[in-house]
């Protein structure tokens, strides 16, 4: 029966990424990082979340370089209904179910439900690695190369459902906006 906690310890590690992947990168304290642009959701009358895009330059250039998104929330979410408009999202930017329903158990299991006040932030790394932070406690990440890419194309796709927080998340100096 020792065997069943050893399987499930190895079936995290494999879906988490470790938390000591970030410790030996350069640039992964998002805290020293510019601000690339700001954004607030509202939905109806609704405040949802405040959200930040920054990188080490301040600009976003793809995955060039380490990416933050860091969301504040302005009213109680669970995570149930995180994991479920995340899915949502991904559906709207035409994401293969295939790609994505394997993304949906893991992130049940990371998030916690969150509170007004509360953050997450998640940070993408130029080589794929990736990590989620509650109020700036590690929970880890998803260990899967194109899954950050495909976290931040809900907020970064051109194919967003909300373009007008794409636009103000990359900033009014972005080659994405405007022509460079």
């Amino acid at each position: 029966m020792k065997i069943l906690p050893k399987l499930v310890f190895t079936i995290s590690l494999l879906w988490c990424t470790p938390l000591f992947a970030f410790s030996n990168s350069t640039n992964s304290d998002p805290s020293s990082w510019l601000e690339v642009g700001k954004a607030r959701l509202s939905v109806l009358f609704f405040d949802v979340y405040d959200s930040t895009l920054k990188t080490p330059s301040g600009q976003y250039k793809g995955y060039e370089e380490p990416v933050a998104l860091e969301i504040h929330y302005l009213r109680d979410i669970t995570s149930r209904v995180l994991v479920k408009q995340t899915a949502k999202e991904w559906e709207a930017l035409g994401l293969a179910q295939a790609i994505y329903l394997p993304f949906l158990k893991p992130l049940e299991t990371l998030w916690p439900d969150i509170k007004k006040g509360d953050s997450l932030t998640f940070i993408v790394l130029p080589d794929g690695t990736n990590a989620f932070y509650y109020n700036g406690h590690a929970l880890g990440g998803l260990d899967h190369p194109q899954f950050g890419q495909h976290f931040l194309d809900i907020w970064l796709s051109p194919n967003t459902s909300r373009p007008e927080l794409r636009a103000q998340l990359l900033g009014p100096d972005s080659c994405e906006i405007s022509v460079c």
